[in-house]
């Protein structure tokens, strides 16, 4: 708030609280309101009444003798109004950070001062760390000229850096080859030394920045493992399978193995990180059991996974394929994995016998690539349908194609 110096009859002003019934004339009213009337009544106190109240009571500004100067955030007092013969003004910054109020007030005063105006400080008691306010405090900031230079593209020496910081209104000097600059204290946004660097780029003026041409010139392309995803979904896709797309975060009710587990989950239904497709896939599963049949998906995600990271896990690209319906077989899945995974590869893959407790004993199997696992596949054992609520019988793969991605 700013207000008339001249008409403020003490020379100690209190920052206090109010009740609302508490009393005087708004800025630009001829009657007397309570503070509960000028939040109800007026637009600023519609706008800004609320934000500051508390047990009903309102922040103000007082003289001595009690009268409001100001209700802040919401309105200054008539009393204190400025008019165009006021030549002495009286400012106020409030807010929640003292630091972002102090830097306020100084830019405020220092703006002032450039008009002409001379500026005056205040004695501050109460809680707060301030003697005196404005504070106009000048810090000290360091940079080496390599390094402004190197930030620039520009070959200086210490005296130019000098010169052009002087052109933004900055005093330094030079130790070394260490720049120390005095920074005035409406500048807040000079907090390092690439601050410093820009504004020696402005005094150069950034029209005589002459940009440098490219040395090497690159074409980019797709990660391998990029392609080989989007080779598998549309394979997939051609395959006659529909893509579905599940959450990361998943209860950990339904995982199995190790698996990463949140401290502070905002639901319990989201409580881990999914380490399988396999349990995501079931619950959609679940979920679609009035759904045409036969059900036919796909999803290509990511799984969270035990690695020897220095986090313990690590991300990993894999796709799931499931068929639900009245009746599934293990073959009617792996003509569809076989064919896909050729395709996208130009390698047959090959099977080995998995004793997984996911699967129906002797109806699960290991996908094999150039003799390395890359998969599973097989018929989903009832006791884990039922787990999932899944009424249907399933033949599910996981194929992990980060692995796959190595290894072609």
């Amino acid at each position: 708030g700013i207000h008339d110096l001249k008409k403020v009859d003490t020379k100690r002003i209190i920052y206090t609280t109010v009740p609302l019934n508490y009393k005087f004339v708004p800025l630009n009213q001829k009657e007397t309101m309570t503070v509960s009337e000028v939040i109800e009544k007026t637009d600023q106190g519609k706008k800004y009444g609320n934000i500051s109240v508390y047990n009903n009571l309102s922040p103000a500004i007082l003289q001595e003798d009690g009268q409001v100067l100001s209700i802040p955030p919401v309105i200054n007092s008539e009393k204190t109004k400025i008019e165009e013969e006021t030549k002495d003004v009286f400012i106020d910054v409030t807010g929640t950070n003292l630091q972002a109020v102090m830097e306020t007030l100084d830019i405020l005063v220092t703006n002032l001062a450039e008009e002409g105006g001379l500026i005056g400080r205040v004695k501050v008691t109460g809680t707060i760390d301030v003697n005196s306010s404005p504070a106009l405090f000048h810090r000290v900031v360091e940079a080496k000229i390599d390094y402004v230079s190197k930030r620039i593209g520009v070959e200086l020496v210490g005296e130019d850096v000098v010169r052009y910081l002087s052109m933004m209104r900055m005093d330094s000097s030079l130790e070394g080859d260490v720049l120390k600059v005095t920074v005035p204290p409406y500048r807040i946004d000079i907090m390092r030394d690439v601050d410093l660097a820009e504004d020696v780029a402005m005094a150069i003026g950034y029209n005589k920045l002459e940009p440098l041409q490219i040395g090497t010139m690159n074409f980019g392309k797709f990660l391998k493992e990029t392609s080989l995803y989007r080779a598998f979904r549309e394979l997939s896709v051609g395959a006659g399978l529909q893509e579905i797309y599940s959450l990361v975060l998943t209860n950990s009710n339904y995982l199995e193995g190790n698996f990463v587990r949140l401290l502070n989950p905002i639901s319990a239904e989201y409580d881990a990180v999914r380490n399988s497709l396999v349990w995501t896939t079931l619950k959609f599963l679940s979920r679609n059991q009035r759904a045409r049949f036969p059900v036919k998906v796909f999803e290509i995600g990511e799984v969270v996974v035990q690695s020897n990271s220095d986090t313990g896990f690590r991300n990993d690209l894999r796709e799931v394929m499931a068929v639900m319906d009245s009746k599934v077989s293990f073959e009617q899945l792996q003509s569809l994995l076989h064919q896909v995974i050729v395709n996208a590869t130009g390698i047959e893959p090959t099977y080995e016998e998995n004793d997984d407790r996911l699967f129906i004993p002797g109806r699960g199997a290991t996908v094999m690539l150039k003799g390395e696992k890359v998969g599973i596949l097989g018929e989903v054992n009832p006791e884990v349908l039922v787990k999932f609520d899944v009424f249907y019988p399933v033949v599910i793969s996981e194929i992990y194609l980060g692995k796959i991605t190595n290894l072609i």
